[in-house]
């Protein structure tokens, strides 16, 4: 969602021609029924693989570039411009090599990281185990010439960006700031007046991406809850992660944990639809999280957030170990313990 709220506000701030403006959606947000102004194409369709049908594989890859081809390299204006996250995509690499310019966008912890640890990620490509070697060398002897990068064709990408699009002050700490655009109204403000001074929390979804087990989760969240209570709220409105929601075995637990504390303060679930930054814009509200980007964004918009981080990393080093460290050192920075 972020990237597409990125996508309005600098085609809104810029006042570019929605008819001249082509949107690639990847991992899964390509929605064919969507309508918007400006064209959607589906990235999913450009995607390569491999395997030991090597000619399946090859003929596969090539329908694929000639697809892209067909659908944008050919459709190309010749000043025409690029602003994408941080992918690694094959034909990324053949956009920036074509335009006038190149421009990157906040997508997630990784856009909060130190140059080093930047560095690192686009290195620990190419510096894979054996399988995974074998894999990448199974994939690109089935790709045509122009589907294989070098291996330092993105690293390339990151040094050579003509500017940096965030929400937040924040993002990409190592890039001077003459190059880094902070987008002006990123996330529109709806429901405004609602829900002012309400209190909002969002969920993580760490037992479905196993970094948590759900007998660790539950105690943990059944305190963070206790907590939010004894601060005196007594209206709390929730909003689960998509992967949680998606999980309706889980969402059944996690709704069971919420009914104990009925006497305690009413818990009010959000629509999945509900973007809590444009919530945030349109309100002053408190914003309740473990640990998210979506600190990021409401902190941006004015909102006080309070953090359970303390509750998360008391389960053990595993449960943050994973995210960037510069990332976390904005996030303590920027949000209070709850």
């Amino acid at each position: 969602m972020l990237q597409e709220q990125l996508t309005d506000a600098i085609i809104r701030n810029a006042g570019l021609d929605t008819a001249e403006v082509v949107v690639i959606r990847v991992r899964g947000s390509y929605r064919a029924e969507e309508e918007v102004a400006y064209r959607i194409l589906d990235g999913g369709t450009y995607g390569t693989g491999g395997g030991n049908n090597v000619i399946k594989h090859r003929r596969r890859n090539r329908a694929a570039y000639e697809r892209f081809k067909r659908e944008v390299l050919d459709e190309l204006a010749p000043t025409f411009q690029v602003y994408s996250a941080m992918y690694t995509y094959w034909y990324l690499r053949l956009l920036a090599e074509r335009a006038a310019d190149y421009h990157i966008l906040e997508d997630g912890f990784g856009s909060y990281q130190s140059l080093a640890e930047q560095r690192h990620f686009f290195a620990s490509r190419a510096e894979l185990p054996l399988a995974g070697r074998l894999r990448v060398w199974r994939r690109r002897v089935c790709q045509v010439s122009a589907q294989r990068p070098a291996a330092l064709d993105f690293q390339r990408l990151l040094d050579g960006a003509t500017s940096y699009y965030t929400t937040s002050p924040a993002c990409f700490p190592w890039v001077e700031e003459a190059r880094k655009v902070v987008v002006a109204a990123p996330f529109p403000p709806r429901y405004v007046g609602r829900y002012e001074g309400a209190t909002v929390m969002g969920t993580s979804c760490m037992v479905e991406t196993a970094v948590l087990t759900m007998e660790e989760y539950l105690p943990m969240l059944r305190r963070v809850l206790h907590k939010v209570a004894d601060r005196g709220v007594t209206q709390l409105y929730l909003k689960f992660h998509p992967a949680q929601a998606g999980r309706k075995a889980h969402l059944k637990i996690y709704r069971a944990l919420l009914a104990e504390f009925a006497g305690r303060m009413q818990i009010t679930e959000l629509p999945q639809g509900t973007s809590i930054e444009s919530l945030a814009a349109g309100n002053h509200i408190t914003f309740i999280t473990g640990v998210s980007t979506l600190a990021f964004h409401v902190g941006a918009t004015g909102a006080e957030v309070l953090s359970y981080l303390k509750e998360v990393e008391a389960i053990g080093p595993h449960s943050t170990s994973y995210l960037a460290d510069g990332g976390m050192e904005i996030f303590r920075r920027i949000t209070t313990p709850l």
